[in-house]
C-alpha cells in the first residue's frame, strides 16, 4: 500500500509541473490584416478577431519555425492569400496558456 501511495504522489508532483490549460481553435472566413516575420518565425493578424478561449498574445497567430517545410508552406500560403486579397477559409491554431502565444497548425485559402 505504501508503494502505491508513493507512486501516486510522484505522479501528482510530476503532473503539477505541466501546464494544465491548452486551447485549440478553428476559425473560418478570416481576412489577413497584418503579416510579418521576426527571428525565424512569422506572425499573422486576422479580422475578425480570433475566437480562441483565453485569447492569443497580441491577438496574432505565429508560425513557429520558418526553417521547416511546414513553416515555409504556411508562410507561402498566407503570403499568396494576402497578396491576392483572398480570405483564409480556415485557420487552426493552439496555445498552451491563456493569453499566450498561439501557433498555427493548419491553413486553407479559398
Amino acid at each position: 500500500m505504501k508503494k502505491l501511495i508513493s507512486i501516486a504522489a510522484v505522479m501528482l508532483i510530476s503532473l503539477s509541473g505541466t501546464q494544465a490549460f491548452a486551447a485549440n481553435a478553428i476559425d473560418n472566413n478570416r481576412t489577413i490584416v497584418k503579416i510579418g516575420a521576426q527571428f525565424g518565425s512569422a506572425y499573422i493578424a486576422f479580422s475578425p478577431a480570433l475566437s480562441i478561449a483565453g485569447g492569443c498574445l497580441f491577438d496574432i497567430v505565429y508560425i513557429q519555425d520558418l526553417s521547416t517545410a511546414a513553416g515555409k508552406s504556411y508562410y507561402a500560403t498566407l503570403l499568396t492569400a494576402y497578396s491576392q486579397g483572398k480570405p483564409v477559409a480556415r485557420v487552426d491554431y493552439a496555445n498552451s496558456t491563456a493569453g499566450g502565444q498561439c501557433f498555427m497548425t493548419l491553413v486553407e485559402v479559398q
